[in-house]
């Protein structure tokens, strides 16, 4: 819900941002620079959340992203996993510049099932 309505709210200032953290995570990912995904990750969350313009709802988002997957998953990350977040967060960031909440909601169902699959396999 808080992407779908970031395709409607989200200021040119923050998509380009996401871009520029996006930009940042491809080096690091091809480092597989633990801490500096962790942080890069967070932020590139966060921001296009925080689009959202629901402060209850971010603020909901972000405590469980931050408490239960983007501190703890990649840690546990394989190499199939590292190839994987790029393209994911490249197809959400697509679809909030393209302001389709349509192509978002299908982003945000593949990347959540994804962290799943890896908590289930590997936590």
């Amino acid at each position: 819900m808080a992407l779908k309505l970031s395709c409607q709210r989200a200021t040119q200032e923050q998509i380009d941002e996401a871009i520029e953290l996006h930009e940042r995570m491809l080096e690091i990912t091809r480092k597989r620079d633990v801490e500096q995904f962790i942080n890069l990750n967070s932020a590139f969350h966060n921001i296009l959340l925080s689009a959202c313009g629901n402060e209850q709802l971010w603020t909901l988002l972000q405590t469980y992203r931050d408490q239960f997957f983007d501190r703890r998953l990649v840690r546990v990350f394989n190499a199939a996993d590292w190839r994987s977040m790029p393209k994911q967060h490249q197809r959400l960031l697509d679809a909030v510049q393209q302001r389709n909440p349509r192509l978002v909601e299908k982003a945000v169902h593949e990347h959540i099932k994804t962290a799943l699959r890896i908590a289930i396999e590997r936590l």
